[in-house]
């Protein structure tokens, strides 16, 4: 009933792959790249850090845009 739910990630895989392949395929980027990966990964690593420095503020890297964005 609910086999698409076992991937752990209640069935993203599917639409994360087909933008992928589409992607090659049509030659341009998927819409979650590794710059929209990164602008959404990064405060977190970053918070993380600052926790185990106390709380101590830290700047939160910028990658800019993906090229030919």
């Amino acid at each position: 009933m609910f086999d698409h739910l076992r991937n752990g990630h209640e069935g993203s895989h599917h639409f994360l792959v087909d933008g992928f392949v589409t992607a090659v395929a049509i030659r341009t980027l998927p819409s979650v790249n590794a710059w929209v990966a990164a602008r959404c990964t990064l405060p977190g690593i970053v918070a993380h850090e600052s926790a185990r420095q106390g709380g101590v503020r830290l700047e939160i890297p910028d990658f800019g845009d993906a090229p030919g964005a």
